[in-house]
């Protein structure tokens, strides 16, 4: 069962990888670039596997279980939006399950808004650092802009995303993050 589990979490991720890299290979011009295929590539690959590394660490702390899926609603919206040059990304989401797995099976718990919106925190911390690094050390535009897109639609108070979970648990929290990412867009 866990094997099982484990080969479709993959496949979530690759699937999720490989979403993201064709969303991002396309310049302004929307003109495919190969370079910016393999450059969408390997970022996605950093950005995306650090937040769902970290969210899955910080929900085993919490004795939750979470599972990485392909959520449909965010590939078709951000194909959608594709087409007029906004590129949500919003592939996958970690889907959590109150469960904690005890001697005898595994017992129902009951997850918290709290618990939600620190998983979902944890998640973007990566994100934001990614896009700190990309603004202000590195400087390169390309990856500012693929770690901006990133961490904005992971903002968005979507059903599932960690904006809805933020906003669920304080709005003033979500208002503090969405500030401090448009702080960094405009300086």
């Amino acid at each position: 069962m866990e094997l099982e589990l484990w080969k479709k979490e993959s496949i979530a991720f690759f699937l999720s990888i490989i979403y993201l890299s064709l969303i991002f290979s396309f310049n302004q011009n929307y003109v495919f670039s190969f370079d910016l295929l393999l450059t969408s590539f390997l970022f996605s690959l950093l950005a995306l596997g650090s937040k769902i590394l970290i969210q899955r660490h910080i929900c085993s702390r919490l004795n939750l279980k979470g599972v990485l899926k392909l959520w449909y609603p965010g590939i078709i919206l951000g194909a959608f939006l594709a087409v007029f040059g906004i590129k949500l990304s919003l592939p996958s989401i970690l889907d959590i399950k109150p469960f904690k797995f005890g001697r005898w099976g595994f017992k129902t718990s009951h997850m918290t808004h709290k618990e939600g919106a620190l998983i979902s925190l944890a998640g973007l911390l990566p994100l934001f650092l990614l896009l700190l690094i990309f603004k202000y050390i590195i400087k390169n535009h390309f990856l500012f802009s693929l770690s901006s897109w990133i961490f904005f639609s992971n903002l968005l108070p979507l059903p599932k995303s960690d904006g809805s979970n933020i906003l669920m648990w304080r709005f003033s929290a979500w208002v503090f993050i969405l500030l401090a990412g448009v702080l960094t867009l405009i300086f």
